[in-house]
C-alpha cells in the first residue's frame, strides 16, 4: 500500500489517495481486505511492472565502486526510483548507486545510495549540488540541471573510487 504514495504528483499514483482511503476504510479486517479487495493486486502488479522496466534500463555508467542509471520522464520512473535504488544497494552492497529520473525542464531528480558496507557519504555528495541533501546512507538532489549531469557522474565516481 505504501507504494501508492510514490510519485511527483497525484497523477503518478496508481490510486488517488481519497479513493484508496475510501476503499480501505470500508474494511474492519485488513486480512479480509487483502483477500477480497482487488486494489492490493493492482498495486502489486503495477509495482512488478515498474521494477521490470527499471531492470530493463541500462546503466549510464558502471565502474567497480558504483553505478549511475538514468530513468525516463515517466510516471513509473518517478514511482520506482527510490525503491529501485534500495534494491540495487542490496544486490551489490559494496557499490554506491545513483538513480536519476528525468524531469521536465531539462533537470533530473537524483536518488543516491551509499554502499551498504559503509553507509556514509551520500549526503556529502548530494550537498555539493544545489537542492541536494539527505542522510548519510541515502540522499538525493531535487533538481539537477542536465548541464550538471557529467559533473555529477564524475564526482559520484571520484567519491566512491576503489
Amino acid at each position: 500500500l505504501n507504494y501508492n504514495a510514490y510519485g511527483e504528483s497525484v497523477e503518478d499514483l496508481i490510486f488517488h489517495p481519497a479513493t484508496l482511503y475510501q476503499r480501505l476504510h470500508a474494511w474492519a479486517d485488513p486480512f479480509a481486505m487483502l483477500a477480497e479487495e482487488s486494489l492490493h493486486q493492482r498495486l502489486l502488479e503495477t509495482y512488478t511492472e515498474d521494477i521490470a522496466r527499471a531492470e530493463a534500463t541500462p546503466f549510464l555508467e558502471e565502474r567497480g565502486a558504483g553505478a549511475v542509471m538514468v530513468l525516463p520522464d515517466a510516471a513509473w520512473s518517478r514511482r520506482v526510483s527510490g525503491v529501485f535504488g534500495n534494491m540495487l544497494a542490496k544486490r551489490s552492497p559494496a557499490r554506491a548507486h545513483a538513480v536519476l529520473t528525468r524531469k521536465s525542464g531539462d533537470t533530473y531528480q537524483v536518488s543516491v545510495r551509499a554502499p551498504l558496507q559503509c553507509r556514509e557519504g551520500a549526503d556529502i555528495l548530494c550537498r555539493r549540488f544545489e537542492s541536494g541533501g539527505g542522510r548519510q546512507a541515502a540522499a538525493g538532489i531535487n533538481h539537477l540541471p542536465q548541464a550538471d549531469l557529467e559533473r555529477f557522474t564524475e564526482e559520484f565516481f571520484q567519491y566512491w573510487r576503489m
